[in-house]
Formats: structure tokens, sequence, C-alpha cells
């Protein structure tokens, strides 16, 4: 059974190696700088142990990252969403600073499941509204498809996994005969300036807005996590792009048994797929969708623009999606902090 096993993680709690406390001295600074005051947790959970970043009180806000992400990704809007909310993020399982997890012969979907639902359970959350990204939305849909009980209401942050089977190149390419070798290897490998790389041909449209500290935290979390990182992409990918028990594309009927609201929140230049997308499925969901863009922002919108984000996540949460001139007046910190640029 799941059970909180403690408020702070001490440097080295869930694996050893100085690695471990590079990652740990990084988070504390990314803390430091955007969100003061975050409690980290340390949960069990039938698979492992993993960490909760959490801030603010009121009613809980559940977070879920990407694949190769972390909790720490959503740092830069935490401030915000606490205004109102106990927000929660959860390293998934093999991400961050979570216990390791061998995802060969997993069933992905089973396994995001009962993850989520520990956690929930570990946190005392009955029920919650969810704000995911990409593989992490894939996870949050799945829970609402299987347990809607547990959620309020999905609020999905950049394109969810399975949306398009189709993969951008430096995703897909993991797969590629030698070509794939290659570049895993050189992920086992990271470093600021290529993890750099990496944000600016996949995951944001402005590179140079990110934070040192960002790319730093982020080459080092892809070193220590690599083996689970590259056995859970082969539990998604294959050579013709994602596996087909994955998708949910505007075709799948999935959509139609959505039991609860979404909110698809989604950058106009996300390189895993276009809003067009969302347009096409948010009349499909019985309990409602509202689709809002973007502009110049990619699959991590809220790294490229934290301040429309966390207002149109708030809007969500008051009970539907607003465009940004009518959003609420939320405070968020300034992205472009003093150590902006390098790598």
């Amino acid at each position: 059974m799941s059970a909180v096993t403690g408020s702070t993680i001490p440097t080295r709690a869930i694996r050893g190696g100085d690695i471990d406390a590079s990652h740990e001295r990084l988070q504390a600074a990314l803390i430091a700088r955007y969100a003061p005051g975050t409690r980290r947790r340390s949960i069990r959970w039938s698979g492992g142990e993993t960490q909760v970043l959490e801030l603010g009180e009121g009613p809980p806000l559940l977070l879920v990252h990407g694949g190769l992400g972390a909790a720490s990704d959503w740092l830069p809007i935490f401030p915000a969403l606490a205004q109102n909310h106990r927000v929660l993020a959860p390293d998934r399982p093999g991400h961050g600073l979570a216990s390791p997890m061998d995802y060969s012969g997993v069933d992905v979907l089973d396994h995001a499941t009962a993850f989520l639902r520990e956690v929930m359970k570990a946190l005392g959350i009955d029920r919650a509204p969810i704000v995911a990204n990409s593989m992490g939305g894939r996870w949050a849909i799945e829970l609402a498809l299987r347990e809607p009980q547990r959620v309020e209401r999905l609020i999905l942050v950049g394109a969810p996994a399975g949306t398009r089977r189709s993969l951008p190149t430096d995703v897909a390419m993991m797969s590629w005969p030698l070509v794939g070798r290659i570049v895993r290897w050189f992920l086992g490998r990271s470093t600021p300036a290529s993890a750099r790389r990496f944000y600016r041909r996949t995951l944001v449209r402005h590179p140079e807005r990110l934070d040192d500290l960002v790319c730093e935290e982020g080459a080092t979390a892809w070193r220590r996590n690599v083996r689970s990182h590259l056995s859970l992409i082969d539990a998604f990918l294959t050579r013709a792009g994602m596996r087909p028990a994955l998708m949910i594309d505007e075709r799948w009927a999935g959509w139609r048994r959505l039991e609860v609201p979404a909110t698809f929140i989604w950058g106009e230049q996300d390189v895993f797929g276009s809003p067009e997308i969302a347009d096409r499925i948010a009349p499909l969901v019985p309990a409602g969708a509202t689709v809002v863009r973007v502009p110049d922002a990619g699959h991590l919108p809220w790294l490229d623009d934290p301040l429309s984000v966390a207002r149109e996540i708030a809007a969500a949460l008051e009970g539907g999606g607003r465009r940004h001139a009518d959003a609420p007046n939320t405070t968020v910190p300034d992205w472009n902090g003093p150590t902006r640029g390098g790598g």
C-alpha cells in the first residue's frame, strides 16, 4: 500500500551516487529561483519510490509531466497555480528523482493507471483536476477513461502522446538501426549544450529564453535515468512511430467515452502535432472540450509563454478555457531570469 514516508527527500535518499546529489542541488536551485517554498516529499507506490513537489494550499491540482521530463518542468508556473490550489507534481517512474523503472514487457497503460491512482491515494486525494503534458497527457486520459470518478477535469498542455503516430525526427530516430544506437549513446552523456539543442528542435519555440539551470538540470536527469528512458522509448516507439495500442487520434473511440470535461492548451508551433488535431477531437468529447492556442509556442508552451499558459490553466479550472484577453490577471515569475541564454 502506498504511504507518505516523509516530508523531505534527503540527499541520495532515492539512489546513491554523485549524480543524485548534483540533480538535487540543481533542482533546489530551480525551486529557489522560480517557486520558493515548494516542498519535496517522498512517497512509495507498488512499483518503488518517487518524489512529489508540492506548493500552496486549497483544493488539490495534480500535474503530470511528459516523457523524458520531470516534475521540476512545471516550476515556472507553480506559484501562479498555487495561488488557489495545492499543486502536486510527481516524478513519473524512471524520471526525475524517482526509482528506476524497466518498462520492458510492461503494459504501459495499466502501469500509468496504477501509478496515478496510487500517487493520489498516497497524497490523500480522492478526486482532482489533472494538468498533463505529452506522455503524461496520455496517462491522464487513460486514468480518466478507466476511473473517471478520480478526475474532475483534464487540462492537456501540449499535444498528448498518441494524437499522431509519426514523431519528431529527434525522437523517431532513436528507433532507427545504427543511428538510434548513436543517439541513445549520446542521451546517456547529455550536457547542458546538447539539452538546449534538443529543447530547440523538439520542445520549445524560444530556446534563448531557457534558463541555463533548466538545461543543466535536464541533462543531469537524462544521464541519471538513461536506462529507464530507453526502456520507455522501446515500450512506446517502433520504426513506424507510436505503437498503435497507445494511439488516441481523432478516429479513436475513446474520446466518445470520456466522461470528464477537457481543455487543450496547445502551442501553435508544437512539432508533435498541430492544434488542428485538437479542433477535430474536441467535438467528440461528450463532457465538452475547449481548445486554446498559444501563439509562437512549442510542445512545452509554458516554457515559451508562462504567463499566458498559467492564465489559461486558471481559466480552465474556473470552468472553461478562455482566450488570453479574457483570462484573469495571474502573476507568474519572469521566465527570463538572470542566467538566461548560454549553453
